[in-house]
């Protein structure tokens, strides 16, 4: 923000009607994205914008005080202003109302909303779905979630799966495998046929509700990494993720895992879960995600976002134990008074040189595990 449009921001601080909107703003009745379009709307009615015309800029230049009945919003005024009238369009109203669109994740929304106003050429300029998420009214942003992905990326999956044949091909293929085998066969797919690249987490994150004729979002999952364990199978989004699992059975904590029992538990009213759950005692393996560092927390903070998830009526006297490296778990393992009790006896005195022995053990078997399932897909084909 240059000077002369913080001179002008300061001055139009003190305007008489100006302060009217703020005293105005503390009504707790309005939202603090919409705090922020009043305040800002009225600079511009008494000309003391300025050259600044970015509401970013503009709230980094506000005082405390009013940094906290406000939120911030990083679009220019111009592209608020045709975003919040786009949405108001029949298309995008009538889309807000249906069944299908209130059913959805938050997530899976906001993908939806995005893809409407793109798809209707509403979207305006912005390439950034975080700016546009934030300029989102308070009533629509309680039921979406941001995504981080850029737009170009966004339009890039989204215009291969509308083609006919990558529906004939999600159609015909996707049903003949597992659940958690999907996404990989798909993402395969789009990375051959295209001159782009993804990943795992972005193309779901991308994908519309609606694939195909019968296949729909909720039939894949994220959950692709394969773990072979006497008598079951199951999935995990990482390698690291595995490998805990892995050391978990080995070491006698986990004698089978159930999704959604002991694994990958839902721990509150969110869709939050957390990784494993061990008596009472829920285990949660979370380096920063990328959107999290995006939004600057720290890994304390990512961690207490999963403590703060379990419901204490639902899960009473539980305990969280966040780690963010493998090398952590031997130092929960040997000296939780609980987890270590539960150890098998030959495992309750584990030497660090011992553990770290069964984690390059399990990587292995992880990737000869990968390496056999990529393997017999080609067979497949």
């Amino acid at each position: 923000m240059t000077l002369e449009s913080l001179l002008m921001l300061t001055a139009g601080i003190s305007h008489p009607k100006v302060q009217s909107v703020l005293i105005d703003a503390k009504d707790s009745r309005r939202s603090s994205e919409d705090r922020l379009v009043d305040f800002v709307m009225a600079l511009d009615e008494h000309g003391f914008l300025g050259r600044s015309q970015h509401l970013g800029h503009i709230y980094s230049g506000l005082p405390a005080e009013i940094k906290a009945v406000t939120k911030k919003i990083d679009l220019p005024l111009s592209e608020l202003r045709a975003l919040r009238h786009n949405l108001k369009n029949s298309a995008i109203t009538a889309l807000l109302s249906t069944e299908m669109f209130k059913g959805l994740s938050k997530e899976d929304a906001f993908v939806e909303l995005v893809s409407a106003l793109d798809e209707h050429k509403l979207l305006g300029s912005s390439q950034n779905l975080r700016h546009i998420y934030s300029g989102l009214p308070a009533e629509i942003k309680a039921v979406t979630k941001c995504i981080n992905l850029p737009l170009a990326e966004l339009r890039s999956i989204q215009s291969f799966l509308r083609l006919p044949t990558t529906v004939a091909w999600i159609e015909a293929t996707l049903p003949d495998y597992p659940r958690e085998e999907r996404l990989q066969l798909l993402l395969e797919q789009y990375n051959n046929d295209t001159d782009n690249k993804t990943n795992r987490q972005k193309l779901f994150q991308a994908l519309p509700n609606n694939l195909s004729p019968s296949i729909y979002k909720g039939d894949l999952t994220t959950a692709s990494l394969r773990l072979d364990l006497p008598e079951q199978t199951v999935f995990f989004d990482s390698n690291e993720e595995r490998v805990v699992a892995q050391l978990l059975f080995k070491y006698g904590l986990v004698e089978k895992f159930i999704e959604g029992r002991n694994l990958h538990v839902i721990s509150g009213n969110s869709r939050i879960s957390l990784d494993f759950k061990i008596g009472n005692v829920f285990l949660e393996y979370h380096p920063l995600s990328r959107s999290e560092r995006d939004a600057g927390l720290s890994l304390e903070e990512a961690g207490e976002r999963k403590r703060s998830s379990v419901s204490h009526e639902r899960y009473p006297d539980h305990e969280v134990i966040h780690i963010w490296k493998l090398e952590q778990l031997h130092e929960v393992l040997v000296s939780h008074p609980v987890l270590n009790t539960m150890l098998s006896p030959e495992f309750r005195s584990l030497s660090k040189a011992a553990f770290l022995k069964d984690v390059r053990a399990a990587k292995a078997q992880g990737h000869k595990i990968d390496r056999a399932v990529k393997a017999s897909r080609a067979l497949a084909v």
